[in-house]
């Protein structure tokens, strides 16, 4: 709703951001309904890792000098999750392991990293607001990146770990979401500003 109030001042990236968090919550509500339907969502696990990698690729794209490394990390990871999704077998709960979203976050990762030292090589004074979206970024896929990891390897294990994991999953996410929301709000706020003072 924050986003959607300030659309008409938001700039493009912030745009991105919010047609990410509306794809989330598409993703959520889709979810819940095939686990009504079929008691079995595992599908969109590695969907959503497409959606991840695809729009950070074009918000960093936007960002980078290095377009072309960006459009590599961007092609490897879709190809990748695409070879993954044709090859996936999700009614085999048990030996369902997915790295479509560890792919995902290590590009995201790799590509933050990229941000990181072509704003350090550039020696110029960083945008608070995109500095604050590109420590969200990093910070959040590269501890989903280590939370996913063993969860592939702990999913028929002891359910009190596997629920702590997708516990600290779910807060990360939250506290990810609550930082794009604030982004998003905060430009929306001061472009509105600038424009009637």
């Amino acid at each position: 709703m924050v986003g959607l109030s300030y659309y008409k001042f938001l700039n493009t990236t912030r745009r991105l951001l919010l047609l990410y968090l509306g794809v989330c919550l598409l993703m959520d509500l889709s979810s819940r309904a095939l686990h009504g339907l079929f008691e079995n969502n595992l599908i969109l696990f590695s969907i959503s890792g497409l959606i991840d990698l695809l729009i950070f690729s074009k918000l960093y794209h936007q960002f980078s000098k290095r377009k072309y490394l960006i459009g590599l990390m961007a092609l490897l990871g879709s190809m990748y999750i695409l070879i993954e999704f044709i090859y996936l077998d999700v009614n085999q709960r048990t030996s369902f392991q997915p790295y479509a979203k560890v792919v995902a976050s290590f590009f995201i990762v790799s590509m933050a990293l990229n941000y990181f030292f072509e704003q350090i090589n550039k020696e110029q004074k960083i945008a608070r607001l995109d500095l604050y979206l590109n420590s969200f970024v990093l910070c959040f896929f590269a501890l989903e990146l280590i939370l996913l990891l063993p969860t592939n390897f702990l999913i028929n294990g002891d359910h009190n770990i596997i629920f702590a994991f997708w516990f600290l999953r779910i807060l990360f996410l939250l506290l990810f979401y609550s930082g794009l929301t604030f982004l998003i709000w905060k430009n929306g706020k001061n472009q509105k500003q600038l424009r009637y003072g």
